[in-house]
């Protein structure tokens, strides 16, 4: 949250707390091509940037990746040396004052050893 004074004609001071936490994007997307994910996403009115998280898990701990001000990403995330990983991505929505929570996970994208 932020605070903003306002100072009227009639009174002295008034504090006004404004929410900062956006609403996080829809419909996230992933698409594989070859080594790489585009990662996309719906806009949401009034952002700044999006950031991007990677998972192994859809469910578990998602670590950052990176930032766009678009509605994708392009990822290349590790190759596994053996068997195989399915990556998930989740999504946050930045504004001036801050970002808000993860957006719902992606589909899965499944990578295999070479």
């Amino acid at each position: 949250t932020y605070e903003c004074i306002l100072c009227g004609p009639f009174s002295g001071e008034v504090t006004v707390v404004v929410a900062c936490n956006p609403a996080p994007p829809t419909n996230v997307t992933a698409t594989k091509s070859g080594n790489q994910v585009s990662v996309s996403w719906d806009a949401v009115t009034g952002a700044q940037k999006y950031q991007v998280y990677r998972s192994t898990s859809a469910t578990g701990a998602y670590t950052y990746i990176g930032e766009t001000t678009g509605t994708s990403y392009t990822d290349e995330p590790p190759i596994p040396s053996s068997g195989s990983v399915t990556y998930y991505y989740k999504v946050k929505t930045c504004v001036a004052c801050g970002c808000g929570g993860l957006s719902a996970a992606s589909n899965g994208v499944t990578f295999s050893a070479p």
